[in-house]
């Protein structure tokens, strides 16, 4: 399994939202919730996060191997993390009638994102949705990650 990590930098404070919804910067006319108060990481501390995460994933997919669906992957992790992980956490997007749902994968600690993906590479399609989904909550960090040995993971 291979991580890719991107930052996204913006001024926003180190602290848990009060309010689940709210315009963002980059989508100020269309309202984004959340199910719960995202907490916004510094990087050194997304990667703490994501260091233990990724150690999660590695025993897991050497334990399991990689013929599985994400799905599988994800509930996996979402057990080994305990009350920490919220898998298929919901992004949701309203306008004028208009509602559409998005979903990061698994949410650990209340703000740092993991898509995972069981492909065998990773492509810009796959970052262009995490860096989608960073941008709508206004999280700064995020990782996507495959359990093939020869992909690229990233690490937003």
């Amino acid at each position: 399994m291979k991580s890719f990590g991107v930052r996204i930098e913006e001024t926003r404070p180190d602290s848990t939202r009060d309010q689940h919804q709210r315009p963002t910067p980059n989508c100020s006319h269309m309202p984004i919730s959340t199910p719960i108060p995202l907490r916004f990481y510094s990087q050194s501390e997304f990667g703490q996060v994501a260091y233990e995460v990724l150690h999660h994933a590695f025993e897991v997919h050497g334990l399991m191997g990689r013929n599985f669906d994400e799905t599988i992957y994800r509930s996996t992790l979402k057990r080994i993390l305990e009350g920490r992980a919220i898998e298929e956490m919901e992004i949701c997007l309203t306008h004028r009638g208009f509602r559409k749902e998005l979903y990061f994968d698994l949410v650990v600690d209340q703000g740092c994102p993991f898509e995972l993906k069981a492909v065998s590479s990773l492509s810009d399609a796959h970052q262009s949705q995490l860096i989608q989904y960073l941008m709508l909550t206004g999280l700064s960090h995020g990782k996507l990650s495959t359990s093939e040995p020869n992909a690229l993971d990233i690490a937003l």
